[in-house]
């Protein structure tokens, strides 16, 4: 069976928006994005930039070291021993903000399917499982995390592969043998549900017009950055 997967809304910002980026990029200074600005699309147009992101419930790492994960993946190079990230602030986002006390399980994808010669947009999906006996759900198993920006020398991306019943497919997915320093820090809030003014202002500034189906994650309060 096929997970169900959700686009995220495809997105647009002002000029002013993209100098904000360019300054809090060069300066590594967060105070310098406009306020309500969410975060997760300075983190998207670095990954346009070429650099990757690893999400984390730990505040306060200097030194990525490779490791053999615990993966339950059936290809190999989910469990190769190495530094992972990838190059989808969204997908790194779930890592960040899954609340690791409360909940047993994750399961999750970033993917593109290749339709016609050309890659589809990235197609997302995220199941939580509570730990027993909580009975809790949604924002509930969602806690403040961050995400890393990290450089992309040495890391190499996942091959392509066959997805039985959705076709070939590739993940936002890279690895590397070498340990890596981050170069910033962003935190991610869990604050994920808008009130209505809120979900209007923001799909006003920096979605598409053509969108109609919203699926919203975003940070709203204003951001510390840690300098490596």
């Amino acid at each position: 069976m096929l997970p169900a997967l959700s686009f995220a809304p495809e997105t647009c910002w002002p000029a002013s928006a993209q100098m904000a980026f360019e300054a809090a990029w060069a300066t590594h200074d967060l105070r310098l994005l406009p306020a309500g600005l969410p975060r997760w699309l300075l983190l998207h147009w670095l990954g346009e930039q070429g650099w990757l992101v690893h999400g984390s419930a730990q505040p306060h790492l200097t030194l990525f070291e490779p490791r053999s994960p615990h993966d339950l993946s059936a290809d190999e190079f989910s469990k190769r021993t190495g530094v992972f990230a990838t190059s989808d602030s969204l997908w790194a986002m779930m890592y960040a903000l899954r609340d690791r006390v409360r909940t047993a399980r994750m399961l999750n994808t970033a993917v593109q399917v290749q339709r016609g010669g050309h890659w589809s947009r990235t197609q997302y999906f995220l199941s939580l499982a509570p730990r027993r006996p909580l009975q809790i759900s949604g924002p509930e198993l969602l806690a403040p995390g961050w995400v890393y920006v990290l450089p992309r020398t040495s890391f190499e991306p996942m091959p392509p592969y066959d997805w039985p019943g959705l076709g070939h497919v590739r993940e936002p997915h890279w690895v590397s043998p070498h340990a890596t320093a981050p170069l910033l820090r962003v935190l991610s809030s869990s604050l994920l549900i808008f009130r209505s003014t809120e979900r209007s202002e923001y799909r006003k500034k920096y979605v598409a017009p053509h969108v109609t189906t919203l699926q919203e994650s975003t940070a709203k309060s204003p951001l510390p950055v840690q300098r490596t």
